[in-house]
Order: structure tokens, then C-alpha cells, then sequence
């Protein structure tokens, strides 16, 4: 198994080599470049278009014929969005250069391995067995991996309902914003905070509480942090489906994607029965070109 580090080189993402496999060309999918990357590569900004995220939509255009080098592994984009993720990298520590998804999941088994920092990938024909891992159903729904969770919250029944498992996402739980505001659930919650979140669209301010416990399958975490959107947040979520996993659950775990056999398999880490902490300093901070900004204070 090898560790995969992005490195940019003209119009490739290149990464560490392994045995060659076909050239593919991707169809509709989620990826998209940074926009300011595409301009230092020299790529064509063409057309005009609305991108909808998670902090609402915001203009973006399209590059035309991008290859995308993993492991020698390639896929071709005919066509692949441009948009600028300045308000994402305003809060991460390293730059978002490209968002890759569906175009390398479907084609592969992918294995995610927090705690060592790795990222494994397989032709669906030499995956390893996941006879070690809690394995759970998935479903697609616009390219996006669904899972069957259920939610259970102080003082009300379970909430039960489809969730995306969403690698890009730093947080625990979000729920969806339509739940949050039919069911009136950051009221559910003894207590909250005020949180400030960066995705495509801008900024959102959203509330952050403690749930008793969320499960998937035969997997429980006990009492993981929630987000319940503010009334400005956008879509990052099929209609009718519940929120979306991040990555402060699914790094407690290996984890491991076979859209082939529609499966997700979870392997508990070292670290999986750590409490979960919300930022103890009490401070909302966003990056921005003239240093640190204190957005909110609880």
C-alpha cells in the first residue's frame, strides 16, 4: 500500500506511480478545480453557470479536456467545473485545490486510513475482503454515497433516515436544512453554540449541540457533536434525506468504499471512544489575506 500526495504539474495531478491501468473518461460527476489553479495552469475558463453549496450558489465556469493522474490511474475530463474555493480554504490548513469524487469511486475500491494518514486504492478486481468491518448498505443518489443512520436525541424519539458520508466536510453530524427548520430541532438541545462554517457559496452560521448517540448498522457513537443549520445554509443534501457524516466520525474509523458491491465498511480506530469536543476557546476564526478573523465568540 502507498501514500498519496497530490503534487500539481501542468494540466495532471500527479501522484505516487503504480501499475498503469486504462485511461477513462469521466462522465457528469462532482469534481471541480479551483478556479485559481485552472488560471496558474494556463486552463481556459469558459461559460457561465450557478454552483450550489453548502453556503448557497456562487458563479463559476468550466475547463475543457483535464487529465487527472492517481496512482497511474487517469481520468479524463471532457469537461470539469471551475469554481473558486476561496471560502473553503479560508478555514482549512492547506489549500483545496480539486474536488475528485464519484469519477474515482465508482472505478475503484477506495480505502480512507485516518489515523495513519493514507488514502488506498484497488481495481475492483484485487480489493481486499472487508470481512473485519462493520459493513453497511449504500445507496447512490446523484453520485453521492447514502447510508441508514439513527439519531438519538435528549428527550424526543429516534430520528431515523438516509445521511451522506461526506469526506470534505470537517464536522460530525449535519443536519439537513429543511429538518432542522420543520422540526425545530436546535431547540431539542439543552445547549448550543454558535458556529461559523465556510463551503461553495460563502459563509454560514449554524448551531452546534450534543446528541445522545448516532449509529450506523452495528456502529454507535456515543453522544457526537450535531450542527443545525441557520436558515441562510444551502443544499449539500438529496431532498428528503437526513444531513450528511464529516469527517470528525469518520476519522475515528478506516474506512472503506466498494460502490461496486454497494457497501461501506467501518473499522473503529484507537481513538473511537474519545469523547467529542467542540473548540474549547469558545471563538469562531476564519482566515482571511489580512490574518485571523474572530467571527464569533460564544
Amino acid at each position: 500500500d502507498e501514500a498519496l500526495v497530490v503534487i500539481l504539474r501542468h494540466d495532471d495531478i500527479e501522484l505516487a506511480p503504480a501499475r498503469p491501468h486504462e485511461d477513462r473518461i469521466a462522465g457528469p460527476g462532482p469534481a471541480a478545480i479551483d478556479a485559481g489553479v485552472a488560471d496558474r495552469l494556463g486552463l481556459e475558463q469558459q461559460g457561465a453557470h450557478e454552483t450550489l453549496g453548502a453556503g448557497g450558489t456562487q458563479s463559476s465556469s468550466s475547463v475543457s479536456d483535464v487529465n487527472v493522474r492517481i496512482a497511474g490511474f487517469r481520468v479524463r475530463f471532457q469537461s470539469l467545473d471551475a469554481v473558486n474555493f476561496g471560502a473553503l480554504n479560508s478555514q482549512g490548513r492547506h489549500p483545496l485545490e480539486l474536488v475528485l469524487g464519484s469519477e474515482l469511486f465508482e472505478s475503484c475500491v477506495v480505502r480512507f486510513d485516518y489515523s495513519a494518514g493514507m488514502m488506498d486504492v484497488w481495481d475492483n478486481s484485487h480489493a481486499p475482503r472487508l470481512s473485519s468491518a462493520i459493513q453497511v448498505p449504500l445507496t447512490l443518489i446523484d453520485h453521492h454515497p447514502y447510508v441508514d443512520g439513527v439519531l438519538k436525541l435528549p428527550g424526543r424519539d429516534p430520528l431515523r433516515g438516509r445521511f451522506v458520508i461526506d469526506t470534505g466536510s470537517n464536522a460530525g453530524l449535519i443536519l439537513a436544512p429543511q429538518d432542522a427548520s420543520w422540526t425545530g430541532l436546535a431547540e431539542v438541545f439543552p445547549r448550543t453554540l454558535e458556529v461559523v462554517g465556510r463551503g461553495v457559496g460563502g459563509e454560514v452560521r449554524n448551531r452546534l449541540g450534543r446528541a445522545e448517540s448516532f449509529s450506523l448498522g452495528k456502529l454507535q457513537f456515543e453522544h457526537p457533536l450535531v450542527v443545525i443549520p441557520g436558515a441562510t445554509s444551502g443544499q449539500f443534501n438529496a431532498v428528503g434525506t437526513m444531513g450528511n457524516i464529516g469527517g470528525q466520525l469518520l476519522g475515528r474509523c478506516r474506512v472503506t468504499f466498494d460502490y461496486a458491491q454497494k457497501r461501506v465498511g467501518f473499522e473503529r480506530g484507537d481513538g473511537f471512544y474519545r469523547p467529542f469536543e467542540a473548540d474549547m476557546s469558545g471563538l469562531a476564526i476564519t482566515r482571511h489575506p489580512e490574518g485571523l478573523i474572530v467571527q464569533v465568540v460564544n
